[in-house]
């Protein structure tokens, strides 16, 4: 069966398929791949994005603050592998309550 009606769909990270990880400290490069993939018993069917995203927690620094002076706003720190999963965003909070995030930050392995 062909489709001809190409719509985008958009995904989005839960936290339970990146356990013990505060999803804003999630850093997907760009130039790196993303494998799609049919995964017919998660959610009635769904095709889910696989890859793999850096790790960088916020610095202390930023702790309950919105804001940070340039001069003392630190350096990012070197982000650490760690696999990424993306589901479709019409499917998330149907497997478990938590954290969900669309939009990723940037940021090179």
């Amino acid at each position: 069966m062909r489709c001809l009606d190409a719509r985008p769909i958009l995904y989005c990270a839960e936290g339970i398929d990146h356990p013990g990880v505060d999803l804003r400290d999630l850093r997907v490069d760009p130039a790196r791949p993303l494998a799609a993939s049919w995964e017919p018993e998660l959610l009635s069917g769904v095709v889910v994005l696989r890859g793999e995203a850096g790790l960088a927690p916020m610095d202390e620094a930023w702790r309950d603050r919105l804001y940070l002076s340039v001069g003392d706003a630190p350096a990012p720190g070197t982000p650490r592998p760690v696999p990424f999963v993306a589901v479709p965003y019409l499917a998330w909070g149907n497997r478990a309550p938590g954290a969900m995030r669309v939009w990723q930050r940037r940021g090179a392995l």
